[in-house]
Formats: C-alpha cells, sequence, structure tokens
C-alpha cells in the first residue's frame, strides 16, 4: 500500500515533475526519489547528505566505479531507471564499453579484481542479505578490498572566497 500523496505528489510542484520526469524517461520515477520529495523538509534533507556522502564523498572507489556499483545494485533490484541514471554517470569516469560489459556480466568484464570482488560482495548483500556471512567478507578482503575501501567521507563544504 502507498500513501497517495508519496505515489504522486504532495505538492502542484512535485507532481508535475513527477509527470515530466515519466514522459521524458518513459519510466515511473523511482519510489527512492517519491519519498525523497514528500515533503522535503522531513526526509529530504537526510536522505540527500547520506547519498551525496556515499556517492561524491571523498572515497577510494572513484566516483565512476560507486556509480557502476549502484547501476548494478539497481539492476538486482530490477529498477530500469536507476541502471539509466547510474551507468549514464559510470561511463563519464570510465570506458563505455567496460560498463555496457560489467551490466551483462560483471564477471567477465575487465574490471580490477577488488571492483569485481566488490560487486561479488554487493551481489549477494543484495540478492541475498540473510546468506551473507564472515566468508563472504573474507573473500572479498582477500581480492583487496580493504575495509577502509568501504567507508566514505562527506564532501568538504565548498570554500568561501
Amino acid at each position: 500500500m502507498r500513501l497517495d500523496e508519496v505515489e504522486h505528489g504532495d505538492r502542484l510542484k512535485t507532481r508535475l515533475l513527477f509527470r515530466f520526469v515519466s514522459a521524458v524517461s518513459g519510466m515511473r520515477l523511482p519510489d527512492a526519489a517519491r519519498v525523497a520529495m514528500y515533503h522535503p523538509d522531513y526526509v529530504g534533507p537526510a536522505l540527500n547528505a547520506w547519498t551525496q556522502a556515499a556517492m561524491r564523498g571523498e572515497s577510494d572507489w572513484s566516483v565512476a566505479e560507486r556509480e557502476l556499483m549502484a547501476a548494478l545494485v539497481a539492476t538486482w533490484n530490477s529498477c530500469p531507471f536507476c541502471v539509466g541514471a547510474h551507468s549514464a554517470v559510470a561511463v563519464h569516469g570510465m570506458d563505455a564499453d567496460v560498463v555496457a560489459r560489467a551490466l551483462d556480466d560483471y564477471r567477465a568484464a575487465p574490471l580490477s579484481p577488488q571492483l569485481r570482488a566488490a560487486l561479488l560482495f554487493l551481489e549477494k548483500l543484495t540478492r541475498d542479505p540473510d546468506g551473507v556471512d564472515a566468508a563472504d567478507a573474507r573473500a572479498a578482503f582477500a581480492a583487496g578490498v580493504s575495509p577502509q575501501r568501504w567507508r566514505t567521507r562527506p564532501p568538504s563544504p565548498p570554500r568561501s572566497t
């Protein structure tokens, strides 16, 4: 069951935005975006801050690698809109053919062993969260994915001039 305000937007501006995005993309706007825009002063700031830190904060993973991870998680969650959005950003930092091959089969794509191991871990975490155990983490660590690589730090605030 979905609240009508979350599904369609709680304000005219939001309803028009939902319709515009759906018309342009040909897909339904994902629930995460709908929730973030529902009473934006309630959920929006915290969700936006978390997303900004995860996707653009300081990290040992490049932005393109994080976007590829998000695109594959979206694939496993059956969200074509998010696959398209994240893969469109990933190609700005890595070869478009590599992104396409990874989306097709990341195990066979020309990726670093660390990125492939991270994707294997994320796939299990997404598809079988109850089945994830210490052996899965150890396998990722053995492939060179250190605990520090998973940490992100919030982006630095803009410097005033």
